[in-house]
């Protein structure tokens, strides 16, 4: 497995496919996607009678400005932290992203006028059918002020979790009190705003240690800890391992 700064996704249209993400392993069979978002560590092994579509895209190709990267920040199934990174496309959907894929590939390396021009506009198209066939995580919850706000700050910890981990800083800037965003997150999830930042720096940390030649003081300084004995109690705490016990024997 390796990290990436690119967006990466994988549709498999016949045989099978052992996927990793991270540290989880999923069997992708026809007609699964699979996501992965920038730092995310992944590959995938593929069956003899494999076939299917591999695209992968940097922010800086697709970047237009502020409405594509709000089109990146409310992908769902590239902030998959809290949700599963599978799409399961039904048969009568996969004629329509087929041609998607066969129209971005007609105008790879052709270097015909306005080809990347084409290749944006159809790759926008192809995340944004993803997105709405894409299972809701808030199916019937309202779509009201609460959850704005809870979507908001969850997106806010993806980006910003490695430079920020105060509540009160987040809360601060989405105009609400900690309290009050604590509640929040009591009424729509099952876990804390703290919680979630845990979350995201324990991900980074196994990455780190498993993905890079890093020391464990390095690997503290590069998540802002104090110092080495706060971060390796604090990965202790939430993984049940030493940092330099999970390094020695990551996940297979």
């Amino acid at each position: 497995m390796a990290t990436s700064d690119d967006y990466q996704l994988l549709w498999v249209t016949r045989g099978n496919a052992e996927v990793k993400i991270d540290f989880e392993s999923h069997r992708a069979t026809a007609g699964c996607f699979y996501f992965w978002a920038p730092r995310r560590a992944g590959g995938w092994t593929r069956s003899p009678d494999f076939s299917g579509w591999e695209l992968r895209f940097s922010i800086d190709f697709l970047d237009g400005g502020p409405p594509d990267q709000r089109l990146l920040r409310t992908l769902g199934y590239f902030h998959t932290i809290d949700r599963q990174p599978e799409l399961k496309v039904e048969a009568a959907d996969r004629s329509v992203l087929e041609l998607l894929f066969l129209q971005l590939e007609s105008e790879t390396g052709t270097g015909d006028f306005g080809a990347t021009v084409v290749q944006k506009s159809l790759l926008r198209i192809l995340l944004v059918t993803l997105q709405r066939k894409y299972p809701d995580f808030w199916a019937g919850v309202p779509a009201n002020a609460t959850r704005r706000l809870v979507e908001e700050y969850c997106l806010m910890v993806s980006e910003e979790f490695l430079h920020h981990r105060q509540i009160a800083d987040y809360a601060s800037r989405l105009g609400v009190t900690p309290d009050h965003l604590a509640a929040s997150f009591r009424k729509l999830l099952k876990f804390s705003p703290s919680q979630l930042i845990q979350n995201h720096l324990v991900l980074e940390a196994k990455r780190l240690l498993t993905h890079t030649g890093l020391t464990i003081g390095e690997i503290s300084n590069r998540l802002r800890f104090a110092d080495q004995a706060y971060f390796s109690r604090f990965f202790r705490k939430l993984v049940g391992r030493s940092p330099t016990d999970f390094r020695l024997s990551p996940p297979a």
